[in-house]
């Protein structure tokens, strides 16, 4: 217990010598940098994700924020940005939008066949699983158990668990 108390104390002393000729403020911020970093290491080193995968991610990070690099990145996404565009316009030309609600309500008919018409413009295969993670597992009887469930609780309010337990 002595040993502790004595490596203690040295610790103590020497910091102490450290600061003995700072003013007060410079303790204070130099206490508080250290503190701050001494967080932002453990928290650094002790995360689920490793080092090196988060190294690598703070270096991309840093790469992204160069000038020129962020100009490619962005040059990049706008052309992408006018391909998507223009795919879209080309699938949507001749449906019409609707940005207000009508005036008077459209027969259960009508609107069926908007629904039907706006499925219809999709051109990708998500039935055998080719849009991952956009569409949940295609299987007939889990589709007519989700409507029918829907159909049971589409206007129950889950912020009332009072009224809709």
């Amino acid at each position: 217990m002595d040993k502790l108390r004595f490596g203690l104390d040295s610790v103590k002393f020497y910091i102490n010598g450290c600061f003995c000729d700072k003013e007060p403020w410079q303790t204070v911020v130099i206490t508080s940098t250290s503190v701050l970093a001494g967080v932002w290491f453990w928290r650094f080193i002790f995360q689920d994700e490793s080092v090196g995968v988060r190294s690598k991610h703070l270096f991309f990070n840093l790469v992204k924020k160069i000038p020129m690099v962020s100009n490619k990145i962005k040059t990049e996404k706008d052309k992408l940005m006018v391909v998507f565009e223009k795919e879209v316009a080309e699938k949507t030309k001749g449906v019409p939008y609707i940005v207000t609600l009508p005036k008077q309500g459209l027969p259960s008919e009508e609107i069926i066949n908007l629904l039907k018409q706006h499925l219809e413009l999709g051109s990708y295969d998500w039935k055998d699983g080719f849009v991952s993670g956009a569409v949940y597992y295609q299987n007939k009887q889990l589709m007519d158990l989700m409507t029918e469930v829907y159909g049971m609780a589409s206007y129950t309010n889950p912020l009332h668990s009072d009224v809709f337990p």
